[in-house]
C-alpha cells in the first residue's frame, strides 16, 4: 500500500518492502529490455510511416517479442524528434549507472536522407554513437543506402504494407538480428561568395535573397553530385506526389527528357581546383574556358597558369613543407570536361547498385603533368595507388561523368566499366571561381575581361547556369547560387544494421514467435 504524509508544497510516498522490491524489478526489466527508438518520416515514398503514426502510439510492444519496446516518433516534428532523442539519451545514462550495455538502437523509417537529417540533432544533444546500432526501414524512393547495406530486397515487401499482419514486427525483429556494418560519416560545409543563397530545389523563387542562407551544413553517408543528376532528380522532386511509383515514373521521364532534349552546363568549367588538408592536389586549366565568360579568383586561382613552375612559386599551392623540395606536392590537371562530380561513400547510385569505381578497369580525368623528381603528386590522385572503394576506410572517391553519352551508357548498363576517376580523398575542398571577378580586375588585361566575367546584374532568386548551379546529398537537391566551395570532412564512423547472419532463419524464428500471439500495440 502507499502511505502519504503531508508535507509543506509537496507530498512524499513511501512504499512498502514489497512495492519497493516490486519497483526496482521495473526498473532493472526497463533497463534490460532491447529499446528500439522508431524516428518516422511521414512523407517518404508511399507515406507508409503516416499510417503508424497515425496509430498515435507513444510505445509499442510484441507479445511475441516481450523484451523490445519500441518507441515511436515523427522525425519531422522538431519538438517530438526532440524528446524522443532526449528519452533515448535518458535510457543510455540510466543503463549505464546500472553497469550495463548502453546500447540502444535508432532507426530511421525513410528515405535516404533521413538518417542524415537525424545524425545533426544526434550530435547537438551530446550522444555517444559508438553506442547506438543504427538501422533503416526504406520508405524512400532510391534508398541508396538500404541497397548497398543488402536490406532492400528482404524487406520491401513488408514496408510497401507496413500494417498487414507482422510485417512491422517482422521489420523491428530482423534489424535487432541484423549484421552491425561500419559506415564513414562526413560533414559537408557548403558556401557561397557574397550575395549568394542556397535553397532547396522543391522550394519557390523568392524575389529577396535574404530569405534563403548563405551557407549549409550537413552530414552525408550515401553520395553527393555536382550537376546533370542534380538536375535531372531535382525537376523529378519538383513533381514529387504521395507514391512511390509515380515518384519512379517523374524520374524516368526527365531522365528521357534531360537525355535526349535539353543540354547539361560543364561543372568543370565552373570549378577552379580540389584541395585537400590545405594543398592542392588537382586543378582545372581554365585558359579551355576562357570563352565562356568566367574571371580569376582573388588572386588564388589556376586559370593563368600551366607548368609546375609557376605552382610551386605560389605559395598557396605549396605544402607546409616546401623548404624541402622533396616533399613539394605537383597538382594533376583536371583535363577532361565534365557534366557531372561526384563525390561518392557507398557503391550505390542513382536508386541503383552501381558500383562505377570498383568496377572500372579503364579511365581516368587526370594529367598528371611532367615528371620531376622534386615534386610529388598526392597518394590519392595517383593512379597507381588507386584501390577498391570501401565504405568504411575513411575515405570518399572523387569522379566525373564527361558527357551525356557517358550519363547515358552508365544508365543503361552499356558501358560500366570505364570512369573519368580523380581519387581517393580523406578531406577535401571542391573550390570554384569567382564568376563576377573578372571586370575592373588589375590582374586581368581589360582586352580579356569582357570574356571572362559575367555581363549585367545577376538576379539572385532565379535559377542562372551563369552563376548558379545544382548540388545533391543523399537524395536532397538545392540551387547554389555564387558557389563559392563545398568542403567535405571526416565526421565519424558509425554502426549501422545490415541483413542478418545466413544462419538466422528470420522467418521461422517469427514463425515459431507468432504462435504465441499476435502484436499488441499499447501506448
Amino acid at each position: 500500500m502507499h502511505v502519504s504524509l503531508p508535507n509543506p508544497g509537496r507530498i512524499t510516498t513511501f512504499l512498502t518492502a514489497d512495492e519497493e522490491a516490486q519497483d526496482i524489478r521495473k526498473t532493472e526489466d526497463e533497463a534490460n529490455a532491447v529499446h528500439f527508438f522508431l524516428f518516422i518520416n511521414p512523407h517518404s515514398g508511399d507515406q507508409q510511416g503516416a499510417q503508424i503514426l497515425n496509430l498515435n502510439l507513444g510505445l509499442i510492444c510484441f507479445k511475441s517479442l516481450p523484451n523490445v519496446q519500441v518507441h515511436v516518433y515523427s522525425l519531422v516534428d522538431d519538438t517530438e524528434c526532440g524528446n524522443g532523442l532526449a528519452t533515448a539519451k535518458t535510457i543510455m545514462a540510466h543503463k549505464e549507472q546500472l553497469g550495463l550495455n548502453p546500447q540502444i538502437h535508432i532507426c530511421c523509417a525513410g528515405g535516404d536522407g533521413s538518417l542524415t537529417g537525424l545524425l545533426p540533432k544526434i550530435e547537438d544533444r551530446g550522444m555517444d554513437v559508438n553506442n547506438i546500432l543504427f538501422s533503416l526501414l526504406p520508405f524512400g524512393t532510391g534508398n541508396d543506402l538500404a541497397r548497398f547495406l543488402g536490406t532492400w530486397s528482404i524487406d520491401k515487401k513488408a514496408a510497401k504494407d507496413i500494417m498487414r499482419s507482422g510485417h512491422l514486427r517482422h521489420l523491428v525483429y530482423k534489424q535487432i538480428r541484423g549484421r552491425p556494418v561500419r559506415l564513414d560519416v562526413w560533414n559537408i560545409h557548403v558556401t557561397t561568395f557574397e550575395g549568394g543563397s542556397i535553397r532547396p530545389v522543391s522550394q519557390k523563387r523568392q524575389v529577396d535573397e535574404e530569405d534563403f542562407p548563405s551557407e549549409m551544413v550537413q552530414k552525408l553517408l550515401n553520395n553527393g553530385a555536382i550537376g546533370a543528376q542534380c538536375y535531372v532528380g531535382g525537376d523529378a522532386e519538383r513533381l514529387r506526389t504521395d507514391n512511390r511509383v509515380a515518384n519512379i515514373a517523374s524520374y524516368t521521364i526527365q531522365t528521357i527528357k534531360w537525355g535526349l532534349f535539353k543540354s547539361f552546363s560543364s561543372v568543370t568549367s565552373m570549378l577552379d581546383r580540389i584541395e585537400q588538408f590545405g594543398d592542392v592536389v588537382a586543378y582545372v586549366r581554365q585558359d579551355k574556358y576562357r570563352k565562356r565568360r568566367f574571371s580569376i579568383s582573388n588572386g588564388r586561382s589556376l586559370s593563368s597558369v600551366g607548368d609546375t613552375k609557376t605552382l610551386d612559386d605560389t605559395d598557396h599551392h605549396t605544402n607546409e613543407h616546401e623548404d624541402d623540395p622533396a616533399t613539394k606536392l605537383r597538382p594533376v590537371i583536371i583535363n577532361s570536361d565534365a557534366i557531372e562530380l561526384v563525390f561518392q561513400n557507398i557503391p550505390s547510385l542513382w536508386g541503383r547498385m552501381l558500383n562505377l569505381w570498383n568496377k572500372a578497369e579503364s579511365g581516368s580525368a587526370i594529367d598528371l603533368g611532367d615528371a620531376d623528381h622534386h615534386t610529388s603528386i598526392a597518394e590519392g590522385v595517383d593512379p597507381s595507388k588507386w584501390h577498391k572503394q570501401e565504405s568504411f576506410d575513411g575515405e570518399f572517391e572523387l569522379f566525373i561523368l564527361e558527357n551525356k553519352l557517358s550519363y547515358v551508357k552508365k544508365e543503361l548498363a552499356i558501358n560500366r566499366t570505364d570512369l573519368a576517376r580523380i581519387g581517393h580523398f580523406k578531406q577535401a575542398s571542391i573550390v570554384f571561381r569567382n564568376l563576377n571577378e573578372g571586370q575592373n580586375n588589375p590582374s586581368i588585361p581589360k582586352r580579356m575581361q569582357s570574356s571572362f566575367s559575367l555581363k549585367g546584374q545577376s538576379q539572385p532568386y532565379r535559377e542562372s547556369r551563369k552563376d548558379s548551379v545544382r548540388i545533391m546529398m543523399d537524395g536532397e537537391f538545392f540551387i547554389v547560387h555564387k558557389p563559392k566551395a563545398i568542403d567535405i570532412t571526416f565526421w565519424k564512423q558509425i554502426n549501422i544494421m545490415g541483413p542478418p547472419d545466413e544462419n538466422v532463419d528470420c522467418e521461422a524464428d517469427l514463425s515459431s514467435e507468432a504462435s504465441e500471439g499476435e502484436e499488441a500495440p499499447s501506448s
